[in-house]
């Protein structure tokens, strides 16, 4: 969507039913879950040639296996400026602000007394600080290149 001038916003979700259905024990089980999961990108254009970006992502309970997934999400932010006379850009992100992103999986088999639960802390709560410039020559003349396709159909008479 675009808000406005300065203002546009993408959103990406998604989401599945599952039912999982044991037929091979003696008393057997079925799980009826459903999953969904959204990613939401906010970038704003500001003044001065500064720009900012805010993402979120989210990600509901759901079944892996034996195991269930619990819910996470994370929450980003970037600040950039490009410099006068297209002299670099220098770039400040901050990625999992909330710290909000671990895995956390649990799995309960009661008939077979067994109960588990797997943390995993595997993201880097983080603050970047970039500058990136290009040295490549931008007053180069294009160059046009032909497709082996486009000589073929030259070849080929024309009624």
């Amino acid at each position: 969507w675009i808000i406005n001038d300065w203002w546009d916003v993408q959103l990406n979700s998604g989401g599945f039913y599952n039912k999982l259905r044991t037929a091979h024990l003696e008393q057997n089980t079925s799980v009826d879950f459903f999953n969904f999961r959204t990613n939401m990108i906010s970038n704003f254009k500001l003044p001065h040639n500064f720009s900012a970006e805010i993402v979120g992502a989210y990600e509901s309970k759901m079944n892996w296996g034996i195991w269930q997934f619990m819910p996470l999400g994370s929450l980003n932010m970037g600040l950039q400026k490009k410099l006068n006379n297209d002299k670099g850009t220098v770039s400040l992100a901050f990625n999992d602000i909330l710290y909000t992103y671990t895995w956390q999986l649990n799995s309960s088999i009661p008939e077979f007394n067994i109960t588990s639960m797997f943390l995993g802390d595997f993201h880097v709560q983080s603050v970047r600080l970039s500058f990136t410039r290009s040295f490549g020559n931008k007053k180069l003349r294009g160059v046009n290149i032909k497709s082996g396709s486009e000589e073929l159909q030259n070849r080929v008479p024309k009624n």
